[in-house]
């Protein structure tokens, strides 16, 4: 069944493996879980790079660069292409008012970046959106560890056949009403983590009330 990944593996699993198997069996598993990790990181549906769409989904947004128009909707940009919409990587620039399900956010140096769909951004605090930017330096390795580095695992089902439209409308919603609720932002730096629990109390109430099964 498709699922909505909100946050991917635990750390103290990754832990427990690493010291209990022997130093090969240690490396085989780390290179493992690596590739497990990254994979977390693309099991919300994408649209693949190339794919025409015939029209846009509702809760699309316009955003422009340069001279053109693009729209952003769950992770995916568009661009218009002889009346259809072409799906294509992230102009650099681009802004976006939200991330899509299964970000993950590293440090490189003293700057926060986060990943998702091919993707990486930095948070404008000015202008509070996302704007993507390059991939830095050492970001690879950097994404994976901070996949594999999530401590918490909550998934939720769409257990009323909800579509993916649906799903990427209640996620955001569920987001912002879990915010104000815990007074805490994963997305934002400088938070009081010790409201991090609340938050994702939050998130499960709200997304079990609008009928999904969440583990």
């Amino acid at each position: 069944m498709k699922h909505l990944l909100i946050s991917v593996f635990s750390a103290a699993t990754i832990l427990l493996l690493a010291t209990s198997l022997p130093a090969d069996a240690n490396e085989r598993s780390y290179h493992k879980q690596r590739a497990s990790a990254h994979a977390a990181l693309h099991r919300h549906q994408f649209y693949r790079h190339g794919r025409y769409i015939d029209r846009l989904p509702k809760r699309y947004h316009r955003v422009r660069v340069g001279p053109r128009d693009y729209y952003y909707y769950g992770g995916n940009f568009l661009r218009p292409h002889h009346k259809r919409y072409r799906v294509i990587r992230a102009p650099r620039g681009m802004r976006v008012p939200y991330l899509a399900p299964g970000y993950v956010s590293f440090y490189i140096g003293p700057r926060r970046y986060f990943y998702v769909n091919h993707t990486y951004y930095l948070w404008d605090r000015q202008r509070h959106d996302y704007v993507v930017v390059d991939e830095p330096e050492g970001a690879e390795n950097a994404v994976i560890d901070a996949a594999r580095g999530e401590s918490s695992e909550i998934y939720a089902y769409p257990a009323s056949g909800q579509s993916a439209e649906d799903q990427e409308r209640d996620y955001y919603d569920c987001h912002l009403w879990a915010v104000e609720q815990a007074d805490f932002d994963p997305t934002l730096e400088g938070q009081n983590i010790d409201n991090d629990r609340d938050y994702r109390r939050a998130m499960v109430a709200c997304l079990q009330g609008r009928g999904y099964s969440v583990q």
